[in-house]
């Protein structure tokens, strides 16, 4: 047999330390819940506006909320290339392409500083971003870089 609502409201009542922390831990929860949902939601809409349908991250182990603080072997790249399948492949050559992600504080030439991405990749990184188009020059080699901007 179940006691009536009204019981159970009105020993909320009865005693008002017990009010003041039921209604912190609900309101806590329902805090936690929402930060939940919006970390959850501003990963998906960052990585779904920036990435490719096509494109896969691995992050390393613990890492789920930020891909600064990755750590993945060398030799997952390998791994991946040999383990997936229906990679795209134009010419034979598999678009895997390990990169090295920093985020730093650059300075510039007037003497400011801000927050800049720096991207270690290799050639095969074309491959997987195809929108990205070298303007002029070469693609950097060893000891070299390649300075780009966000269209």
């Amino acid at each position: 047999m179940l006691l009536p609502f009204s019981y159970a409201v009105r020993n909320l009542y009865r005693d008002r330390t017990r009010l003041a922390q039921t209604l912190g831990g609900s309101a806590l929860v329902v805090f936690l819940v929402m930060g939940a949902h919006a970390l959850n939601e501003g990963m998906r809409k960052t990585l779904s506006a920036s990435g490719s349908p096509r494109n896969m991250l691995i992050l390393g182990k613990g890492s789920e909320e930020s891909m600064q603080r990755s750590e993945v072997s060398e030799q997952a790249a390998g791994i991946t290339e040999a383990s997936v399948s229906g990679i795209y492949a134009p010419l034979g050559d598999r678009a895997v392409s390990p990169q090295i992600i920093h985020m730093a504080n650059l300075g510039l030439p007037d003497g400011t500083r801000i927050r800049g991405l720096v991207r270690g990749v290799t050639a095969k990184a074309l491959l997987t971003h195809p929108e990205v188009t070298v303007m002029e020059g070469h693609f950097p080699g060893p000891g070299e870089i390649m300075a780009g901007r966000l269209a």
